[in-house]
Parts: C-alpha cells; sequence; structure tokens
C-alpha cells in the first residue's frame, strides 16, 4: 500500500497543479483486482488516500465486480457480498457500476449491488467501441430514465465516450434527450444539426456549406455506417473527421 501510495500521491499533486479537484480510482478488468486480498489492500489505500491527500477528492471508484454478471449468481444480494470489503471505505465514495452487465440491453434503477449507505453511478458502455476505426451510430439502448437524476442510492449516469469524440457528436446529443426525458426528438435529422453545429464551431469541418454536413451526417446517421473506411468511402467530405 505504502509504494501506490506515494505513486499515486504524487501523480494527484501534479493534478492538483492543473487545477483538478476530484478524481476517480479504477480497478475495472485489472487481473486479480477482485480477490479478497486485493481489495483488502484497495480499502486499505483508499482510506489513506483520503486522510493524506486533501488537495484532490476522491469521489469514486470503479470496482473489479463493477457488473453483475463479473460474480457467478445473479442476485444483487451476491452482488453486495463480493462487494462488502470495498463497502468499509467511506460512504461519500460512490461505486461505479454498469448494471447486470458489462453492455446491459437494459438499464434501471434497481440493477446495484445490495449494499447499506452506498451511493451508485452508472457507467454506461454502449457506445465504448475500445476501437479508433470504428463508432456506433445505432441509438441508445433501453435505458429507465431515472438512471440520470440524483434518487435514494443514485447519483447519476455516465457515458464511457469512444475517442475521438467528435466523431460521437450525435451521440451525445441523443443522451442530453435522455436525460431531459426527450426522446421523441432523438432521430437523425435533429442529430445531425447538432453535430454540424459543433463540428462547424470546432473547425473540424471547412468543405462546402452546413446544410451539406448536415445532409450527409443525417444520412450516415440513417446508413448506419460503422467503420471508418466505409464512412469515408461514402462521404470523403468527413474524411477530416473520421481518418486517424
Amino acid at each position: 500500500v505504502q509504494t501506490s501510495l506515494h505513486t499515486i500521491q504524487l501523480k494527484l499533486e501534479q493534478l492538483a497543479l492543473a487545477g483538478f479537484r476530484y478524481y476517480i480510482l479504477c480497478w475495472d478488468d485489472s487481473p486479480g483486482a477482485g480477490t479478497n486480498v486485493q481489495m483488502t489492500l484497495q480499502k486499505d489505500l483508499i482510506h489513506a488516500l483520503v486522510n493524506q491527500v486533501t488537495e484532490v477528492k476522491l469521489i469514486g471508484i470503479i470496482p473489479a465486480y463493477y457488473s453483475r454478471s463479473k460474480i457467478s449468481s445473479s442476485t444483487n444480494i451476491d452482488w453486495g457480498q463480493q462487494l462488502a470489503i470495498l463497502n468499509e471505505i467511506p460512504t461519500n465514495i460512490r461505486f461505479f457500476v454498469t448494471g447486470t452487465a458489462i453492455n446491459p440491453s437494459y438499464m434501471q434503477t434497481s440493477d446495484i449491488p445490495t449494499l447499506e449507505n452506498r451511493q451508485f453511478i452508472f457507467f454506461d458502455n454502449w457506445i465504448a467501441v475500445d476501437s479508433n476505426s470504428r463508432v456506433t451510430m445505432t441509438w441508445p439502448p433501453k435505458r429507465d430514465p431515472n438512471i440520470y437524476h440524483a434518487a435514494n442510492a443514485i447519483s447519476g449516469s455516465v457515458l464511457n465516450l469512444a475517442f475521438p469524440p467528435e466523431r460521437i457528436i450525435h451521440q451525445i446529443y441523443a443522451l442530453k434527450q435522455r436525460i431531459n426525458n426527450q426522446y421523441a426528438n432523438i432521430n437523425a435529422n435533429l442529430a445531425a444539426e447538432y453535430w454540424a453545429n459543433y463540428l462547424i464551431a470546432k473547425n473540424f469541418y471547412d468543405y462546402n456549406s452546413f446544410e451539406q454536413l448536415k445532409t450527409d451526417l443525417t444520412r450516415l446517421i440513417n446508413d448506419g455506417f460503422e467503420t471508418n473506411e466505409e464512412i469515408i468511402r461514402r462521404y470523403p467530405f468527413l474524411s477530416r473527421i473520421f481518418t486517424n
């Protein structure tokens, strides 16, 4: 713990100097991070960081068992039992979870571990393709609107973005509509308009007119192309955005 503490302290000092005030610790998909021994070390590390680092605040963690599918059982009670060691950390530190699966087709507020005095943030993976040569064009899967708002044990939801972000602005638009419960506004035309305005404002597009850009983006969303190669081949004016 002391070695890890010193290394992390140095990094947090750098973040504080850069103006950051909050951070999270991530153990998702880390080999061995879900053993009792490792979770005990994680708990001790968290207590040390909370007590010794005050310039930046630890607001959450992604535990090894961030999804219910990470355990052999299918109940929230068993899921909570797997996280019992980490539940001994301060109660103001939130757990980031993805629900019943790593990338579930449906997400609702009850899809959390059964733990006392713990707040959760849903970590939505559905557009994270883990590749810079693909994007997700399909619209959001089913999500309970209540996951986006703080109530009871839920503190809200975050979207695991794809990179670079200029390729998924339509999905950010769709997320905003979901947060505001305006599902009727999630369509290709409105999303393309929002996307086009962003690209022009950020100097990602300098060909043709706004209307041409909006038309191309609308067609792209409707076509559902999801690889850079096929997007550039069909819409060459978008090559600056989809070329690595």
